[in-house]
């Protein structure tokens, strides 16, 4: 299977639901209905949700960073369904602190050290 079509063919010939694993519930469920899948599960996850395939679960809908853990995996991306951009939000009062903004900084450093090494 290698795309939204290809999964609608594959569920069409099972007598199951299609079992489609996420921590992101209602985009699952949409993205089921819009691409029209047929008879299809939602299964909730937390965590380390691609454990689920291919024992538990038929499709995971799942954020991924590098793509790192799904080929370890042995998975395959069928469909992108966001890009996305990580942001860290405080308020002015917090920056303009010294002693919160000294933190923020710390923070903001530590967070950008862990995406270079990505």
């Amino acid at each position: 299977v290698t795309d939204a079509c290809g999964l609608k063919q594959l569920n069409a010939e099972r007598s199951v639901p299609l079992r489609l694993a996420s921590e992101y519930i209602n985009i699952a469920d949409k993205y089921a209905r819009d691409n029209h899948l047929g008879m299809y599960r939602i299964i909730p996850t937390w965590g380390a949700s691609e454990a689920f395939l291919p024992e538990d679960a038929d499709l995971l809908i799942e954020n991924a960073q590098t793509g790192r853990t799904i080929a370890r995996h042995n998975l395959k991306v069928i469909d992108t369904l966001f890009e996305s951009t990580a942001c860290l939000i405080g308020s002015a009062n917090g920056v303009f602190n010294a002693d919160k903004g000294a933190r923020i900084k710390s923070i903001t450093e530590t967070l950008r050290a862990a995406v270079e090494d990505i």
